[in-house]
């Protein structure tokens, strides 16, 4: 009985991280997120941001601002030397139909 409390707290846990995401990106960060997954080729953030700035028709400072933005909220990964790559939990969005 306890495993399937864990289970269904799991499942509420992440019906409301879904939700919380859904309220909260803006369209902007949800196409970027969406943007990344589809995208197959991996770039570091610089580069990327040139693609962002460029798809949404934006400011490369925008796209910037996106970047940190999911950053911050654990949804990008990157780093002064390494390559960009989506969170697990950017990954879930997707799945889940938020992005």
């Amino acid at each position: 009985m306890k495993s399937t409390t864990i289970l269904s707290n799991q499942q509420i846990i992440k019906q409301s991280f879904l939700a919380l995401a859904s309220s909260k990106l803006t369209v902007k960060e949800r196409k970027v997120i969406s943007m990344l997954l589809q995208n197959k080729n991996v770039k570091n953030a610089t580069q990327t941001v040139k693609d962002i700035s460029s798809s949404l028709s934006c400011a490369p400072s925008t796209a910037w601002s996106v970047l940190r933005s999911l950053k911050s909220m654990h949804l990008v990964n990157y780093g002064e030397k390494t390559l960009l790559e989506i969170s697990e939990s950017g990954k879930l969005l997707v799945k889940g139909g938020v992005c």
